[in-house]
């Protein structure tokens, strides 16, 4: 029987106290049994350089917004704003350039975003997903594993419709979904809500630094995409083709 001291206690939402110190709640199974991992119930993934390359369509789309302002939009400035929130982005973007932002070119920059990323949505088709995703996610479903979308993006719906991915995808968390952008949590601690999983017994897959940082903050076990993804990630492949379902699984169990 766990004795008394060190039984968990629920100190707020999201956590507890567990022998005098602060931990997730998606962690108690951790405090309680330190060498047990649950089994795998889904996998998550990040839309933007994860399902398919749409990080050039947002470059246009505000690279094109800031010429009409005169304010200046680098390839470092995309960098700077991958991963966060549409508003977000707008307001670093103005304060990078020293601007100040009034309420109405917020919503007028939110507006035309939107906009101008579903103009060149448009042109995406099933062949722009990355090479290896559709038969990972057919291998997952077969298996009746939980399949979400946890993206940033405003416009996460309408690309995955575009690819022809929907009846993959349970849910489909996008910017509109939580208040903070990553690298806070929210978004997949949303969806792992939303798929009524623990944090972790779900993989998440993510090519940016943000990204990486909210899902291993979430405690989630963590697969870094691309070259880019930063090494903190518990496990980083170049792609899809690289893994199979059975890897995956085999290095969950081994974290």
């Amino acid at each position: 029987m766990m004795e008394k001291s060190k039984a968990p206690h629920l100190a707020h939402a999201g956590g507890f106290i567990y022998n005098g110190r602060w931990k997730l709640a998606s962690n108690l199974h951790r405090a309680i049994m330190p060498n047990y991992t649950p089994a795998l119930r889904a996998l998550i993934f990040d839309m933007d350089g994860v399902i398919a390359e749409t990080s050039q369509l947002h470059y246009s789309a505000w690279k094109r917004l800031a010429d009409e302002y005169n304010i200046p939009f680098t390839h470092d400035t995309m960098k700077a704003v991958f991963g966060l929130t549409r508003e977000a982005s707008i307001r670093h973007i103005f304060a990078s350039a020293n601007r100040p932002l009034d309420d109405d070119a917020l919503r007028d920059w939110m507006q035309r975003k939107g906009q101008y990323i579903t103009e060149a949505i448009a042109d995406l088709s099933p062949k722009d997903c990355f090479p290896g995703l559709r038969p990972l996610l057919q291998a997952a479903q077969a298996a009746q594993l939980k399949l979400a979308v946890a993206s940033s993006s405003r416009a996460a719906r309408q690309v995955i419709e575009r690819l022809q991915l929907t009846t993959y995808f349970t849910i489909i968390g996008d910017g509109t979904c939580v208040v903070r952008s990553k690298p806070a949590p929210d978004i997949f601690l949303w969806v792992a809500g939303a798929l009524g999983v623990s944090p972790a017994a779900a993989i998440v897959f993510e090519d940016s630094a943000a990204g990486v940082q909210g899902a291993l903050a979430g405690g989630f076990f963590t697969v870094g995409i691309g070259q880019d993804a930063p090494t903190t990630a518990h496990l980083n492949i170049p792609d899809f083709t690289a893994i199979t379902l059975d890897d995956l699984r085999q290095h969950f169990k081994q974290r």
